[in-house]
């Protein structure tokens, strides 16, 4: 599964994984979020 990597407004962090399907982990700035948290395939 793929995904991209934005910030809200007030600099949290969004994973974007579809248009319809996204997760802001609260307290997360993007630069904090590592791609070796993640397991695609």
């Amino acid at each position: 599964m793929a995904y991209t990597l934005r910030s809200t407004a007030v600099g949290e962090a969004v994973l974007v994984f579809s248009a319809d399907d996204e997760v802001v982990p609260k307290g997360l700035t993007a630069s904090q979020v590592d791609i070796a948290w993640f397991a695609t395939s």
